[in-house]
């Protein structure tokens, strides 16, 4: 996480756990409780973990792990999002999806750390797109305003509140124009990787 990547899962035995716990939880929380020896969220060997970052936070926390040991480099992998939301039936249940903040909304004039997506919808953003410039991992501290165009990627039934009431568009495998297609194929691209 010192790397700037999001845990989004953690699959033991073939089995995703905690899933919904895991979506809600703050950066500090889930330090403490992975490192719990008692807790069943704590990293056990064979664990595999998926992380969210752009590619380059990817990329070099790969390479970190493999200048360590730490990992061999088949058991690495690093891809896009949009390919990782549409690979195996094995992927969580997670969905990418946007909405563009109303005038009226209550999210105007907020900071994203002040909305609390992660807690509130089980939610992360990742990615404001703001007078026409888009950018990857906006800081907690962004400010939303009426037109700003939000994505993010959720535990799919925490989210589906907040995809019901923003109206919002939901990103599958046929990713529409002007998505996270894109900049996920750039060098600030949205990637996932897996570590096991």
């Amino acid at each position: 996480m010192a790397h700037g990547l999001d845990l989004i899962a953690i699959e033991r035995d073939g089995q995703r756990i905690a899933g919904d716990t895991l979506a809600r939880l703050s950066k500090p929380d889930l330090l403490r409780r992975i490192a719990d020896a008692e807790d069943p969220l704590c990293v056990r060997e064979g664990d595999v973990l998926t992380f969210v970052g752009t590619e380059d936070e990817v990329d070099s926390y790969l390479q970190h792990l493999l200048k360590d040991d730490v990992i061999d480099e088949d058991k690495a992998l690093g891809e896009s999002l949009e390919d990782y939301l549409s690979s195996s039936p094995s992927s969580p249940d997670i969905t990418c999806f946007s909405f563009v903040v109303e005038a009226k909304s209550a999210f105007v004039g907020r900071t994203i750390a002040n909305i609390d997506f992660k807690s509130a919808y089980g939610s992360l953003v990742v990615a404001i797109e703001h007078n026409l410039l888009l950018r990857m991992k906006p800081s907690r501290n962004t400010r939303l305003a009426a037109g700003d165009r939000i994505w993010l990627i959720g535990e799919s039934g925490l989210a589906s509140n907040l995809i019901d009431a923003a109206d919002a568009e939901v990103i599958d495998q046929g990713t529409p124009e002007g998505s996270l297609r894109e900049p996920a194929s750039s060098s600030d691209g949205t990637s996932t990787g897996h570590f096991a």
